[in-house]
């Protein structure tokens, strides 16, 4: 729906890797999986206490974007970027580097 699939190489989800997040041990084990450098990385998610904390506990930079489904509670956590009207086509102009 979004046109980003391409820009990923696979889908890592916890219940799956048998932990919870916002474990560190779900963070960690996505970044050694794919290989993939810390401060290059981004976390997108709309749950600040699962998706935000993790990845500021780990050093990733996060992405928050508030929809319908997000818990009513947020601004606990400092995500690096923030949407706050749920419009998921402001996601790529954020986080794709411009130079790829």
């Amino acid at each position: 729906m979004l046109g980003i699939v391409p820009y990923f190489d696979g889908i890592f989800l916890s219940s799956r890797q048998g932990v919870k997040k916002p474990s560190p041990a779900f963070f960690n084990g996505l970044l050694k999986q794919y290989k993939l450098v810390r401060k290059e990385s981004i976390m997108i998610g709309n749950d600040e206490a699962a998706d935000i904390a993790g990845a500021c506990a780990v050093g990733m930079d996060s992405l928050y974007i508030h929809t319908d489904i997000s818990p009513k509670e947020y601004g606990v956590y400092s995500a690096s970027y923030r949407i706050m009207d749920g419009d998921f086509r402001k996601i790529a102009p954020l986080v794709l580097r411009q130079d790829v």
